[in-house]
């Protein structure tokens, strides 16, 4: 690499001892590859259309079965995707009802089998593939619940809301390879009754699943 008489940002000590290559600030400035550029800008989105009071409480990136990169945004009551070649947003309606919940009601969401799953712990985990028109209900038989990730193609949710009851310490998954189905003998539940407290997330790194909870993983 190219190294250079920099002596860096120095805004601790007294103007009269900056030494001769330090400098007391860098505004707007990036450090990268030995050159000082600019920082770089934003280019601000539009604005989602009404109610454009609505709050975002989810955002998601997944690729179609088609290799077509799709990036959605979840409000309170909608699913809108980003359009790049109009520079807007379009709403994806339910095929049977928008979705509900409140500003603290924030949106997990993973993919399986090329389909987007995300809940809030509020609705029945939602599935849409990103090419049909409409999104709904993954399976009526699931749960809402509030953590969702994929594991070993299994469709993992944590912490379900079951005819309103929460089961803070469950786990629900789905069948291998499809996130519809709940019933066959690869679908399970496993309730994590621990002293460990409410589960408040779950992960998958590399090929393991992590379970958090308020005292522990």
């Amino acid at each position: 690499s190219n190294t250079g008489p920099f002596g860096g940002v120095q805004s601790e000590v007294p103007l009269d001892q900056v030494e001769q290559f330090g400098f007391v600030d860098v505004l707007n400035m990036v450090l990268r590859k030995s050159v000082a550029e600019t920082r770089p800008g934003i280019t601000a989105l539009h604005a989602i259309p009404a109610p454009s009071n609505e709050d975002i409480v989810g955002i998601a990136d997944f690729y179609t079965s088609a290799n077509a990169r799709v990036q959605v945004i979840m409000t309170l009551t909608r699913l809108l995707r980003w359009n790049q070649s109009t520079q807007d947003w379009t709403n994806i309606p339910g095929a049977v009802h928008q979705l509900t919940g409140g500003t603290g009601d924030l949106f997990t969401w993973t993919v399986v089998n090329d389909i987007l799953c995300f809940c809030q712990g509020v609705d029945t985990i939602q599935a849409w593939n990103g090419i049909t028109g409409t999104f709904g209900d993954v399976s009526p038989n699931a749960f809402p619940a509030k953590y969702l990730m994929e594991l070993e193609t299994h469709l993992v949710s944590a912490y379900t809301v079951e005819t309103g009851t929460p089961h803070t310490q469950r786990v629900r998954w789905s069948g291998s390879g499809d996130p519809t189905d709940w019933t066959s003998p690869s679908s399970g539940t496993n309730d994590i009754l621990g002293d460990l407290g409410p589960i408040t997330g779950a992960v998958k790194i590399f090929q393991s699943g992590y379970i958090f909870h308020q005292w522990g993983i």
